[in-house]
């Protein structure tokens, strides 16, 4: 039999940040280096549901988060680059911000995503 850890929460935060991991440590000769991980990470833009992981005596609520903004890393450690790009209720659409470029996005890409604001 496999050992198994569940975490349960008491209650959820209104808003909820995810952080990814996409720099890991390796072992070199000239000592300890980052590597970037560039792996696609699959996440919802809307509905992540919570509902399981929440322990409550409300058995009808849901626990739901719709991604509002996500920030990306470009490059290397020490040498990257990162953009946010937020969600606008107003208009129905992304818009991507790097730098003093400001556009609508049309794709939202997990493979650099970095931070995930629901």
């Amino acid at each position: 039999m496999q050992p198994r850890k569940t975490i349960l929460l008491r209650r959820v935060p209104k808003h909820l940040i995810i952080h990814i991991k996409r720099f890991t440590p390796t072992d070199t000769a000239a000592g300890i280096q980052y590597r970037k991980m560039n792996e696609v990470v699959d996440f919802p833009m809307f509905n992540l549901d919570l509902t399981r992981f929440v322990q409550s005596d409300d058995k009808e609520s849901k626990f739901l988060y719709d991604l509002y903004a996500i920030s990306s890393h470009y490059g290397i450690l020490g040498a990257g680059h990162y953009t946010a790009c937020c969600y606008n209720p107003l208009y129905l659409e992304w818009i991507q911000f790097d730098d003093n470029l400001v556009k609508p996005k049309i794709e939202i890409n997990g493979t650099y995503g970095y931070l995930l604001f629901y």
